[in-house]
């Protein structure tokens, strides 16, 4: 992908695609009171879901970049964007804490990919000066999920419910699983690589 308007593609969707972490946490915070209610559950059982999230993410991560150097960017986005929607559809679906956590995990499995593949997306596409000047771009976007996710969150809790910021969550994966369709694959077949451990 060699063209500037393909190059500011590649950039806006790893941006989009870091954005998930910070949203998956700070979207919801606003909603706890109402999800401690709904399932009749206190605020330490609710805060595991933080938790679970976290170490899923940090477990996945050491999957996600040897496969996307295995089978290419473009899969990996679509695979995990489709998963992370599946559970953010089972969060906003969930009866009770147990389920809840449950589908909190699938989010942080597949949260870790998106900012693995859009990274490495950069990587592909740029050389070394215009990486580093891509990737302080995805940053500042980046930086800007932790300010807007609370807000967002408190406006759709407030409006339409704490269960509509999981199908937010779904809707956000699903839009940038659709940009995933018409991203060009930047991993080249001669540079794929092996997952075998030796």
């Amino acid at each position: 992908m060699n063209s500037q308007a393909g190059k500011r593609h590649l950039t806006v969707i790893a941006a989009l695609l870091a954005m998930i972490g910070p949203f998956s946490i700070d979207t919801y915070l606003p909603s706890f009171p109402d999800i401690e209610m709904a399932f009749g559950t206190d605020r330490s059982a609710l805060l595991h879901s933080i938790g679970v999230y976290l170490i899923a993410t940090a477990a996945s991560t050491l999957v996600w970049g040897p496969l996307s150097d295995r089978t290419g960017r473009r899969v990996i986005i679509l695979l995990i964007m489709s998963l992370y929607a599946a559970g953010s559809i089972g969060c906003a679906l969930s009866s009770n804490i147990e389920t809840f956590l449950a589908f909190r995990v699938v989010q942080g499995l597949s949260a870790s990919g998106g900012f693995i593949a859009g990274r490495a997306m950069i990587r592909d596409a740029h050389d070394a000066r215009s990486a580093h000047r891509a990737m302080s771009q995805v940053m500042l976007l980046f930086a800007l999920a932790p300010a807007i996710a609370p807000v967002l969150g408190g406006w759709l809790h407030d409006h339409l419910g704490w269960r509509s910021v999981f199908w937010f969550l779904s809707v956000f994966a699903g839009v940038l699983a659709f940009m995933g369709l018409w991203t060009s694959e930047t991993l080249s077949r001669e540079k794929r690589q092996s997952i075998h451990l030796a």
